[in-house]
């Protein structure tokens, strides 16, 4: 709907163009009729998505991905983002926005949209070589994938087998594209006054979609309309060859031939086999029914793309569930190669490192996790079951150094304090509160920034009787954030009861 939506203006100026020339009262009532009746449709359709954004904190008439997608069909790097699919990559760029302080979709696709204004006036003749370019893949009769090869397909239908082929022609566009631009300019040539809405709706819709980048789902649109223009060639070409009008025939038949080798121009054959990602979106429907032939299927997709990052995580993930746990740790190598700071591998490295019995690895990769992201519930619930592992192994329980001395293996200041201050939580529940107050101290010794740790530390301190030093705790809290609420009230309740114990000591009643 978005790309189509261009039109909708092209067409109001065309509209008003025609009631400036229309000098009749009638055919200018009616021209508005018909204008109100397209807006209204237009409203109609668009309001539902529109409120619905609005509902969700943001302003998008429609959709947000315009932004992305004119920056990655602009500059001298077309080839490579449009190659980018969904995944690890994507993610990278679409994160793009979000690292510089964006969060609002609106927010990010302007961006991207500044991002793109940038590298056209950087390099304006680039770009206007890259413009050509596009209209070429346009007009090309080669069907290009966005996420998956469709000339297989035509193994699995004998009906797409007709209307899909290469011979010569690339059939459809390769002989649709030269007879609709021949009908487009027999159209403005004979000034067919009806047709013109037609031929604003192709122009338009092309343009917007050089705008962006070529594959061939997005040609789909004006497929229909190019249908109605060759056809529109075809009937005048045989009433030329009727009228015996030699010349023009000569002429539009050296425009055809011309056009015809420039669409058909290196097609290429046609592939009997899906790309990597036709391979890998079946080996993750495979994987949701928990079904082994999911394996094979990434295996696939990697023979493919050996770099294929989605498809070595989740075989690495599988391989790893079924016991093979020294092949998926190569998986996770190879994406971590590319992408070191990806939790979800991270932690499913850790998980196979465990499974080899090689658990400092596997406290390493955990404690990077927290490192990355200190909130991270499942590294944290493995990091425990680690700790437990190397507790019964050494017979040492907490196996955590002073800061200051001998630094701490494999973790930063930050995540050890995390670490400690989930434990601590534990301790309170089992009452253990001597321990706790003495693993919040290390925690607070390793990074004073939490008011968790304070919080926890004051819990400690008021069962274990001292007051003052449970107030010190919950004020520091309360520095720290504000807007604690369990830091204050845990704070209210201690000055009341300490205020309560010195009337008493006066022998006041409260």
């Amino acid at each position: 709907m978005a790309v189509v939506m261009p039109f909708a203006v092209v067409l109001a100026a065309y509209a008003w163009i025609r009631r400036v020339k229309d000098d009749t009262g009638e055919q200018r009532r009616r021209l508005a009729g018909h204008g109100i009746a397209f807006l209204t449709g237009i409203v109609l359709c668009i309001l539902p998505v529109t409120l619905y954004n609005a509902s969700q904190g943001d302003t998008a008439l429609i959709s947000t991905n315009a932004g992305i997608n004119m920056f990655i069909g602009t500059g001298d790097d077309y080839d490579r983002k449009v190659a980018i699919r969904p995944g690890f990559e994507w993610q990278e760029m679409g994160n793009m926005p979000i690292r510089a302080g964006y969060r609002k979709p609106t927010e990010q696709s302007t961006y991207f949209m500044y991002r793109s204004l940038d590298l056209i006036l950087d390099d304006p003749v680039g770009y206007g070589v890259l413009l050509v370019k596009k209209f070429y893949l346009y007009v090309h009769g080669d069907e290009i994938l966005r996420n998956q090869e469709i000339y297989p397909f035509r193994h699995y239908s004998p009906l797409l087998s007709l209307l899909l082929w290469k011979r010569g022609i690339a059939f459809p566009y390769g002989l649709l594209a030269p007879l609709g631009l021949i009908g487009l300019i027999m159209i403005i040539r004979n000034r067919e006054r009806g047709a013109y809405p037609l031929i604003l709706f192709i122009i338009s819709h092309i343009a917007v979609l050089l705008l962006f980048f070529i594959a061939a789902r997005y040609r789909m649109n004006v497929l229909p309309f190019l249908i109605m223009c060759a056809t529109y060639a075809v009937l005048k070409i045989v009433g030329l060859i009727h009228d015996r009008n030699n010349r023009a025939l000569i002429g539009y038949g050296v425009v055809l031939c011309g056009l015809l080798v420039i669409s058909n121009w290196r097609v290429g054959a046609m592939s009997d086999v899906f790309n990597a990602d036709a391979y890998y979106n079946l080996g993750v429907g495979h994987m949701k029914e928990g079904s082994p032939e999911a394996i094979d299927l990434y295996r696939q997709a990697i023979s493919l793309d050996p770099d294929y990052p989605e498809a070595n995580s989740n075989l690495g993930a599988m391989l790893d569930q079924r016991g093979n746990h020294e092949e998926a740790i190569l998986c996770f190598m190879k994406v971590l190669d590319a992408y070191p700071d990806d939790i979800e591998t991270n932690i499913n490295y850790g998980n196979a490192l465990f499974n080899t019995d090689d658990i400092q690895g596997a406290r390493r990769q955990f404690m990077k996790v927290l490192d990355l992201d200190p909130d991270n519930e499942l590294a944290l619930n493995n990091l425990r079951i680690v700790e437990s592992r190397l507790s019964s192994m050494s017979g040492d329980t907490l196996q955590h150094k002073e800061p200051g001395k001998e630094p701490f293996p494999f973790a930063s200041p930050r995540s050890e304090a995390v670490r400690l201050i989930n434990r601590s939580s534990v301790l309170l529940a089992e009452e253990k509160y001597d321990e706790a107050a003495e693993m919040l101290r290390t925690a607070i010794r390793y990074d004073d920034s939490f008011p968790q740790a304070y919080n926890n530390l004051g819990i400690a301190l008021a069962e274990l009787g001292d007051e003052e030093g449970a107030i010190q705790a919950f004020s520091r809290a309360l520095e720290l954030d504000p807007s604690n609420s369990s830091a204050k009230s845990n704070l209210n309740r201690m000055k009341e009861e300490l205020m309560s114990d010195e009337l008493g000591e006066l022998g006041i009643d409260e």
